[in-house]
């Protein structure tokens, strides 16, 4: 299983930093989670094929984790005609705008090829490769975390959470997992020291770091409390 991190930023784009957008490679196919970044671009740009891709899981409706798919979308749709991708997203409002928005002139219905779900909490999508499952969060009404199962290897990807993590799954310090990735923005020093020391992750990857406790922040929690984890950067890779 591969992770890269295409988009890391927390909620307004720096200028070396992308909105949110995740990538699974697992089984020689290809996984988005979240797509606040320009995920078309980003994917000609690393020389990953719309045919590759399976399947995107959107965490929760904001722009900054949903911005970039309408482009993705309408590619598939007039242009990459090889491509069959299945689209989970939190609400039929977001599911709606979205596929208003990848309409085009010439072709202004979408194809069979792209199908949309509204997902909940539980199990939402199983394929040969991988199995991901929908955690319900706090951050807004639709929010969720994925847990993710893929050659023989666990992954949690938390999405945005409210403050405290309050509403980070249970499963995120019961079922161990070749990587937590874990966001930043919305918490307090306090709640960093807290709830890393506890999550059960051989790799524990922050990303979406802002707000209340930057990045120079981080480096001092991390330096004088010795708790071990990584700020993701856009385009790192981890092979698991």
């Amino acid at each position: 299983m591969k992770l890269v991190t295409l988009g890391t930023s927390h909620g307004v784009p720096e200028k070396d930093r992308f909105c949110s957008c995740n990538l699974i490679e697992a089984g020689g196919s290809l996984y988005v989670f979240d797509a606040g970044a320009p995920l078309a671009d980003l994917l000609t740009r690393g020389g990953y094929g719309f045919s590759d891709v399976k399947a995107v899981f959107i965490t929760h409706s904001h722009a900054d984790h949903i911005g970039g798919l309408s482009g993705f979308v309408s590619l598939c749709n007039w242009y990459y005609k090889d491509s069959a991708v299945k689209f989970f997203l939190p609400d039929a409002g977001s599911s709606d705008y979205v596929k208003f928005l990848s309409s085009g002139v010439s072709e202004p219905e979408l194809s069979a090829r792209l199908e949309f779900y509204v997902y909940g909490d539980g199990e939402v999508y199983r394929d040969e490769n991988i199995t991901v499952t929908a955690c319900k969060s706090g951050h807004t009404a639709g929010s969720h975390s994925f847990l993710i199962e893929a050659e023989g290897k666990r992954a949690l990807i938390t999405g945005d959470l409210d403050p405290g993590y309050a509403s980070l799954t249970d499963r995120a310090f019961s079922d161990r997992t070749v990587f937590t990735l874990i966001e930043c923005a919305h918490q307090s020093k306090n709640a960093v020291l807290d709830v890393f020391a506890k999550i059960n992750a051989e790799k524990l990857l922050v990303t979406h770091v802002g707000y209340i406790v930057d990045h120079e922040e981080l480096k001092k929690i991390k330096s004088e409390s010795g708790l071990d984890f990584t700020v993701v950067n856009d385009g790192d890779v981890f092979e698991f």
